[in-house]
């Protein structure tokens, strides 16, 4: 007889990070909206929105990624702060999950 050899396999799914930004007294709205456009690829309705939720209540969450994902997104962030001379603030926290 043939011996059945069942092989059970466990798929992880990723942790997850949001990532939130900061608001400040200093930073265009515009600017705001162009990162979540551009960065973020959030349509111009929900970037509009999500930038007065932030504006409002000093922080949002502005995606959920995982890690390495949310860091790049950071670092994009940085790289057009850099370029434009802003200093918008976005931080990576982990979801509890």
């Amino acid at each position: 007889t043939l011996e059945r050899t069942q092989v059970r396999t466990r798929t992880r799914v990723p942790k997850q990070y949001h990532v939130i930004m900061k608001n400040d007294d200093v930073t265009p709205m515009e600017y705001v909206v162009k990162i979540l456009l551009e960065i973020f690829h959030l349509d111009m309705e929900r970037a509009f929105l999500t930038m007065l939720n932030i504006h409002t209540h000093d922080e949002g969450i502005v995606g959920t990624y995982t890690r390495s994902e949310a860091y790049a997104k950071v670092d994009a962030v940085e790289a057009e702060n850099a370029e434009y001379g802003f200093d918008l603030r976005v931080d990576v926290r982990g979801v509890n999950n």
